[in-house]
Formats: C-alpha cells, sequence, structure tokens
C-alpha cells in the first residue's frame, strides 16, 4: 500500500476558502466594534459637556445679580448674558454645535470656554421671574434618522439669580 504525501487541489482550495471566510468575518467585526467605540466616545463626549455646561451655568447664575436673555438688545447669536460681582460679565453664546461661554472684565475677554455637542442642538434660554431664576433648555434635532439609531440630547437646567450668599442654606 501506498501513503499519499501531497495535498490535492480541491482540499488546498477548501482550507483557503474556508481562512478568507474567518478573515472577512474578523474584519466585519473589527469594523463594527470600532465604530460602536467611536459612538459611545461620541455620546459619552456629549454628556460630559452638557454636564460641565450645567455647572457652569448654575455657578454664574448663583454668582450674577442681573441677567439678560437673547432678544434683550444682545448680539446675534448671544443666548444669556449675566452681570457677576467686580464688573464681570458671563456671556453664553450658541452656534454651530456648541456653546461658548466667555467671561470678560472691564479690560476684556479673562477665560474662553467651548461646550461642544455632536448633533445640532436648539438652546433656549428663558427668564423667570418668581422666584428669579434662568432656565436653560437643549434638545437634540434629529436628522431623519429613526429615534433608535439617534443619540439624545436633552437638557434641562434651572438655577436661580443671586443666590451666592444663601449657598449654605437648606434648599
Amino acid at each position: 500500500m501506498s501513503t499519499r504525501r501531497a495535498v490535492s487541489l480541491v482540499e488546498l482550495l477548501v482550507l483557503m476558502s474556508a481562512s478568507s471566510v474567518i478573515l472577512t468575518m474578523s474584519a466585519a467585526l473589527l469594523h463594527r466594534a470600532m465604530r460602536t467605540q467611536s459612538e459611545s466616545r461620541g455620546f459619552f463626549d456629549a454628556e460630559r459637556s452638557a454636564m460641565r455646561l450645567a455647572r457652569q451655568i448654575r455657578r454664574d447664575t448663583y454668582d450674577a445679580t442681573a441677567a439678560l436673555v437673547g432678544g434683550e438688545g444682545l448680539g446675534d447669536n448671544v443666548a444669556l448674558r449675566l452681570q457677576l460681582a467686580d464688573q464681570r460679565t458671563s456671556e453664553y453664546s450658541y452656534a454651530d454645535g456648541e456653546v461658548l461661554r466667555i467671561l470678560t472684565k472691564r479690560d476684556g475677554a479673562v477665560s474662553r470656554e467651548q461646550f461642544a455637542f455632536p448633533s445640532p442642538i436648539e438652546l433656549d434660554v428663558r427668564k423667570e421671574d418668581s422666584p428669579p431664576r434662568i432656565v436653560l433648555t437643549i434638545t437634540a434635532k434629529q436628522r431623519g434618522l429613526p429615534r433608535a439609531y439617534s443619540k439624545p440630547m436633552d437638557l434641562h437646567v434651572e438655577a436661580g439669580l443671586n443666590r451666592a450668599p444663601n449657598r449654605g442654606a437648606p434648599q
């Protein structure tokens, strides 16, 4: 009896086909994993920006002595201007998916901070009188994607005006 030492052409083709199927599935899995990681990073970046914006708006509003809301003689993209102590002014403007905070003194800009959001958003700021407070609302605009595939972005912040002296008091 003779033993076979070589591999037939059919066996070689089957092995190469199986290898190419495994490589294709691995590439698709890797692509999906990278896309999911990128989308989740974008979502958490937006959440982090929303948290930073909420915290900063509350701080500025608590320290503010007066507030002007968009439409009260402010610039085109300016949504809110807060007059702080020591003749400082904190101004919030909105353009191209990002909220910009500029802190100014008499001499000029002291600091600038950006709060970026990945999808187009709608920004609404209003001033309420009883009790005196600022209400900021951000909602995401839908871009034709079904709700299941879009990242929801809803932020609602309410902060009382001129509450700095009462910070230690219970709420």
